[in-house]
């Protein structure tokens, strides 16, 4: 199955031509994990992926380089399985979280009707669907060679992916089912889920049509309220490790509530283009 993985990700390479690519995660210094070397019998493993933004484009007019392909896609994914190789030890589990814009958008736009601005792409909307249930699915056999224990949990909608993004997540659930992995797909914007080792709140952060502003990046009073009335809501109140997730900020950070933990994760992505002018440059963790 490695064998089979890494000869169609050599044919990529082979096939793409591209500029060098940065390795961002050094030229920024910034850690791809916040986990060092760790031995204990049973090791529980998330994996937060967000913004993927599959499709995107980024030309060399940017401020900043951000050379973006299906290539460059698994070469990402690839590093994150080739870091957890290196430093876990007696992995039990490993969860991984989509959280949303695993889509750049649909029709080089965005869900979000109010949105004018133009996505520059560099595949059709049936590629980026395909590119990312094969990607993610090549991922999955890989993390099976480290334990079978597999779990996928993705959010339903999100302001790039939205809809296309949904039923791409559907066919892609139905795969890996198929393959024996775990599946939750959200039933609403914002979800919830209980594992054996804590209680996962999650989101993207911005829904597809509803909601005025996204969830800040740090969390802030008026965020704390709404959530802390979300735990009240469903009958969330009193357990122990709570941890509210989401993506949409392209930026990581994690802030401690009263009753929980508020992580953003950052774009396994980066920035476009666009950002690059009005931002400035946020790297792909």
């Amino acid at each position: 199955m490695v064998d089979e993985y890494e000869a169609k990700l050599q044919r990529l390479a082979e096939t793409t031509t591209l500029p060098d690519v940065p390795d961002y995660e050094k030229i920024n210094k910034i850690p791809l994990f916040a986990f060092k070397n760790i031995e204990s019998p049973k090791n529980n493993l998330v994996l937060y992926l967000s913004d993927m933004h599959i499709g995107a484009y980024v030309n060399q007019e940017g401020v900043y380089d951000n050379n973006y392909s299906r290539y460059e896609l698994t070469r990402r994914l690839d590093k994150i399985y080739t870091h957890i190789l290196d430093n876990m030890n007696n992995i039990n589990s490993i969860t991984v979280f989509n959280l949303g814009d695993a889509l750049d958008g649909m029709n080089n736009r965005t869900t979000r009707i109010e949105h004018s601005h133009y996505l520059p792409q560099n595949m059709t909307n049936k590629e980026m669907c395909n590119t990312y249930i094969e990607c993610v699915c090549e991922f999955f056999s890989k993390l099976s060679t480290i334990t079978a224990n597999l779990h996928f949990i993705s959010v339903s909608e999100s302001n790039h992916g939205g809809d296309l993004e949904y039923a791409s997540t559907i066919a892609l659930c139905s795969i890996l089912n198929q393959k024996g992995i775990k599946t939750t797909l959200a039933k609403k914007s914002i979800d919830y889920i209980q594992t054996d080792f804590a209680l996962f709140i999650y989101l993207h952060g911005k829904d597809t049509s509803d909601q005025f502003k996204p969830f800040p990046l740090t969390l802030n009073e008026k965020t704390e309220n709404y959530f802390l009335d979300y735990l009240i809501n469903y009958n969330l109140t009193g357990i122990k490790n709570t941890i509210i997730v989401k993506g949409d900020s392209h930026r990581s950070n994690l802030s401690k509530g009263k009753k929980f933990d508020y992580k953003s994760v950052s774009s396994l992505f980066g920035s476009s283009k666009w950002i690059h002018s009005n931002f400035g440059n946020t790297p792909w963790g």
